[in-house]
């Protein structure tokens, strides 16, 4: 992590010598029973609701359909759903750097959360590319996601995306998902992605819904 930051302060483009050396720094990792299925089940299933206790791994599956996305819709682009822009700040964002590094992807050289990479780095960018990046993660092949938050009124309209994934999502309003997130679900480059099984897909993850206003998962 020093490295890039030497990096990025220097203002030098050579961010592949970096990412190399990562490369050799992969390792294996074991799932659960539970992370298996979901992995399975999303190049199956265009909708997969994930609804597990707490420790169960949620997190590192997250991180692993990102990377899977990212890989399969390079200059794609999607929606990652939260309550509130706090609770991205607070409780997503760290969990998901977390995980993405489980996956061998690292800050500041495989992605940038809420700004540009630095413009020496040429990285291309999304076929649909966002106005402002302060709520955007770019990643080195052009695949980003917008950070949507539900206590923004209308925040996701207008967006034209290639999946929809949600955290906590027993805490999400149904109907501001359907009004607002989903109708963007009709793709960034058709053309490009019609053919990957996670294209259009819309993946679910939370914890037990503790109040009625969560059931609407169990459908």
């Amino acid at each position: 992590k020093a490295e890039v930051e030497k990096l990025i302060a220097s203002g030098s483009g050579n961010w592949q010598r970096l990412y190399a050396q990562l490369e050799g720094e992969y390792r294996t990792l074991h799932y659960n029973l539970a992370q298996m299925a979901a992995t399975q089940a999303i190049s199956e299933y265009k909708t997969v609701a994930n609804i597990w206790g707490r420790g169960t791994g949620k997190t590192t599956f997250i991180a692993d359909a990102i990377r899977q996305m990212m890989h399969a819709m390079p200059r794609g682009v999607g929606a990652f759903v939260s309550p509130s822009n706090q609770f991205f700040l607070t409780r997503i964002i760290p969990s998901l750097v977390q995980g993405l590094e489980m996956q061998g992807l690292y800050q500041n050289i495989h992605y940038f959360i809420g700004r540009k990479p630095p413009t020496s780095w040429k990285w291309p960018l999304p076929y649909q590319p966002p106005s402002k990046f302060n709520k955007f993660i770019t990643f080195y092949n052009g695949f980003g996601i917008h950070m949507v938050s539900q206590d923004m009124p209308g925040d996701g309209r207008g967006l034209n995306l290639d999946f929809i994934i949600t955290d906590e999502s027993a805490l999400l309003s149904k109907v501001k998902l359907e009004e607002s997130v989903e109708p963007a679900l009709r793709g960034s480059n058709r053309t490009a992605f019609n053919k990957s099984p996670l294209f259009g897909s819309i993946l679910h993850n939370t914890s037990m819904p503790l109040s009625p206003t969560g059931n609407w998962l169990f459908d």
